[in-house]
């Protein structure tokens, strides 16, 4: 479900800062603490609720499928309407939404497809992506708040 290597490497860097810079900073650096923890929460919500969201899976096996393809003898007529063959998705079955894209690793057709992310190992679609901003967003705050803890480490002991 969730690759192992992504778990390490946050787990990791929330070790490494809790573990080596807190004791050291921890008097002088209270808020600044206190900012990181705060994001560091933020970052396990928004990474637990990116992952376990829908993304916004298209239905499979719609009617709108099948009646597109006993439409496709009439494929003259049915150019002129503006509506493509290229939307028909026959993995999923279905007439894809404009902007929807098929997953070939989730294997389903997902509305407003961005990618599918390995770090939260989901699409990345209308009703997750959001969440998945959020989680990219406290991640880069996380790792400002862990070089400016190390930076300063450094600076102290030298």
């Amino acid at each position: 479900m969730i690759e192992m290597k992504y778990y390490f490497l946050l787990i990791k860097i929330t070790e490494y800062i809790f573990f080596q810079c807190i004791p050291i900073t921890w008097n002088s650096l209270r808020r600044s603490h206190y900012c990181f923890i705060y994001w560091n929460i933020v970052m396990w919500l928004s990474w637990v609720v990116a992952n376990r969201r829908d993304p916004g899976y298209i239905p499979l096996n719609s009617d709108t499928y099948y009646r597109a393809m006993k439409q496709i003898p009439y494929f003259d007529k049915w150019k002129k309407r503006n509506v493509t063959l290229s939307r028909l998705c026959h993995s999923c079955r279905c007439l894809r939404p404009l902007r929807a894209k098929h997953c070939r690793v989730c294997n389903r057709c997902v509305s407003y497809f961005d990618h599918h992310c390995p770090f939260i190992y989901n699409c990345v679609g209308l009703r997750n992506r959001m969440w998945f901003f959020l989680f990219v967003m406290s991640t880069a705050i996380n790792c400002s708040f862990t070089i400016y803890f190390a930076c300063y480490c450094v600076m102290i002991e030298g």
